[in-house]
């Protein structure tokens, strides 16, 4: 696949996110914890055919050693055309 080609999968949804919060896993959104109603900034995504730029927000899952979700970090990725 060529970089120009990724594009986020779809909007995350806020409710599965609150229902992992309410499981006890922290979620951190540029590598803070965020009040509930600002976490609406990871669906915000900017694509720029003109400058070839691409931003969005990617999840990472991390897991404790006996595999049980932990945390959920969310980082905003910018990939830019070649």
């Amino acid at each position: 696949m060529a970089i120009d080609e990724v594009r986020p999968a779809e909007a995350f949804n806020l409710e599965d996110l609150k229902a992992f919060k309410k499981l006890g896993v922290r979620i951190l959104i540029d590598n803070r914890e965020r009040p509930e109603k600002e976490w609406d900034i990871i669906n915000r995504v900017s694509e720029s055919d003109t400058d070839g730029v691409n931003t969005f927000y990617m999840a990472d899952f991390i897991a404790a050693p006996n595999g049980e979700i932990i945390e959920i970090r969310l980082d905003k990725v910018t990939i830019r055309k070649l």
